[in-house]
């Protein structure tokens, strides 16, 4: 019985609880051997908002075997940052066969955790406000917070001595999903380790519905897409892995004409000259590509190209304009355009083509040669980027919502700057 009220009390661990507060008269008690001493009562506080409920049943499948814990106790802590002060809840959770846990509760994101041994971890400095990282694991974890922590509220029965006003040097490293915690005090130092719990996880866990849900991202939150950056820049190497594979199959283009044609000159301006080339052989299935060189300067030449099929007259056409313009401005050459320009015509069937070639000119009333070529099989690289783009989409904007994800976390950080 509580020694203030009277009250019943059922301690949850009785050969190892030191502490517990009666939920009858709001009392802290001193527990020894099973007799309980008051210590004072406690008062009410702002951080007195736990979301849990003292004997609520919980369990985790990726967890402590999956063995159902009982919530034993409930402890309000707080930080002072520019001074301001943040709170956040830790649940202590008890099962005689393996003893005790936490979940912590901060700014509605939640944490497993578990204890650590000291020996298991790496720490370069020995000095907690020196250290930038340390490991455990073989995994490396960075610093968040560095800060003294303190009691505010407790309710419920603890394996520890614990008093309201309480305080410890606590620092978080974090390496999503963990945080490595250590908190030190005058006697001593204890590491623990936590991990990022889904709501969803946390619901299920206690099956229950309606838990509020977080506002800012977590220290040790992980980013819930790396996936699709993950397999989206995979794809993109399979992509490039077979188009490598397949340019010896399909990227050596073979010119099937290479024909130089002389027009002579025009009998009036933009009046075309008519002039066919020499038969040549096409294989079905490969691109078709029809390229005009021509010797313009300052000037331009313009092609109306039909690619014709000699067996059932069947026409592909094509235009191709040719022009290059040069000089100087204000004593800096400039040029635009070039002399040579090409177009290309999807598979055709395979038989012997000619091509048929319409020809004006700036220079009309001069000849004007030019120089044609038919090549297949060309590797233009249209499919390959658009796919490479098509495909690149959500990976890039997935990588970009990352940083800023990132940035996100780091400017909660006492050292979101380094």
């Amino acid at each position: 019985g509580c020694p203030n009220c009277g009250g019943t009390l059922e301690l949850k661990a009785p050969d190892k609880t030191e502490r517990v507060t009666c939920p009858y008269c709001n009392s802290l008690l001193d527990v020894n051997q099973g007799n309980l001493r008051f210590l004072h009562a406690l008062d009410d506080s702002p951080a007195d908002n736990f979301v849990l409920e003292i004997g609520s049943s919980c369990s985790f499948k990726s967890f402590a075997d999956g063995i159902e814990l009982e919530i034993i106790g409930a402890m309000a802590r707080s930080v002072v940052f520019d001074g301001v002060k943040y709170f956040w809840h830790e649940y202590l959770l008890y099962n005689p066969k393996i003893g005790f846990r936490w979940l912590v509760h901060s700014d509605n994101h939640w944490n497993f955790v578990d204890s650590v041994n000291l020996a298991d971890v790496e720490v370069s400095q020995s000095l907690i406000g020196a250290q930038t990282s340390v490991k455990f694991n073989g995994r490396s974890y960075r610093i968040f917070q560095d800060s003294p922590a303190m009691v505010e509220y407790v309710k419920g029965e603890f394996y520890w001595r614990v008093e309201v006003g309480d305080k410890v040097r606590a620092a978080d490293f974090v390496s999503p999903p963990f945080m490595l915690s250590q908190e030190v005090t005058e006697k001593e130092a204890n590491w623990s380790l936590g991990t990022y719990l889904p709501i969803k996880e946390v619901e299920k866990a206690f099956g229950i519905k309606g838990l509020p849900k977080p506002w800012n991202v977590a220290p040790n939150q992980p980013f819930p897409h790396t996936g699709l950056i993950k397999y989206g820049f995979l794809l993109l190497g399979v992509l490039l892995v077979t188009s490598i594979f397949l340019l010896p199959f399909t990227g050596f283009g073979k010119t099937e004409l290479n024909q130089v044609i002389n027009f002579n000159q025009l009998e009036r301006p933009l009046a075309p000259r008519i002039v066919e080339s020499q038969s040549f052989e096409l294989k079905a299935n490969r691109n078709v590509e029809i390229s005009a060189a021509v010797d313009v300067r300052n000037s331009w030449a313009e092609y109306s190209i039909d690619l014709i099929n000699e067996k059932n007259s069947d026409i592909e056409s094509v235009l191709i304009p040719v022009e290059y313009y040069y000089g100087v401005t204000g004593g800096e050459s400039w040029s635009e355009g070039g002399k040579t320009n090409s177009a290309t015509i999807s598979a055709v069937p395979a038989g012997k083509y000619k091509l048929r070639i319409e020809g004006v000119w700036k220079d009309w009333n001069q000849p004007m040669a030019m120089r044609v070529k038919v090549t297949q099989s060309v590797t233009r690289g249209v499919n390959f980027w658009f796919a490479f783009i098509l495909l690149a989409i959500v990976p890039i904007i997935t990588l970009f919502r990352k940083f800023a994800f990132e940035s996100r976390r780091w400017s909660e950080s006492m050292f979101g700057g380094s």
